[in-house]
């Protein structure tokens, strides 16, 4: 039921994310498809409720933590909360994880891409895009 109110959404945004005048019930769209996708999300923040896959990437996240400051551990860090997220989503049975590129997308959207925003969005793009 979930997912056929989430397509329904998807559907709809595409038809309209080209419109200026309905930029506002676009962001509203987006706002109620955030919302379907993350419910239960609060199951990952419980450690009574974890998986063992999930309590060890924890453990693992915390041990390369007390190594010190340094970029690489900070990219090591970053990749295995990735990892804990996909096996979260797998449990919650979330399809795909909202991204920074997915909200990226959103807002070129709905600023178009004449923008003069348009050129730090790219930016932001690039440098994602270069760290895997």
């Amino acid at each position: 039921m979930e997912n056929n109110n989430l397509e329904q959404i998807e559907a709809k945004m595409k038809l309209i994310r080209h419109n200026p005048a309905l930029v506002g019930e676009y962001m509203n769209l987006v706002k109620e498809r955030r919302e379907i996708a993350s419910k239960d999300i609060t199951r990952r923040i419980r450690t009574d409720l974890i998986t063992s896959g999930e309590k060890s990437i924890l453990d693992a996240m915390q041990e390369v933590g007390k190594w010190g400051a340094d970029l690489r551990l900070t990219d090591a860090v970053i990749y295995l909360q990735n990892a804990r997220d996909s096996i979260a989503d797998f449990i919650d049975g979330v399809d795909r994880r909202y991204s920074l590129n997915d909200k990226l997308s959103d807002i070129r959207q709905v600023i178009g891409d004449n923008h003069p925003h348009e050129a730090m969005i790219g930016l932001i793009e690039n440098i994602l895009n270069s760290h895997g």
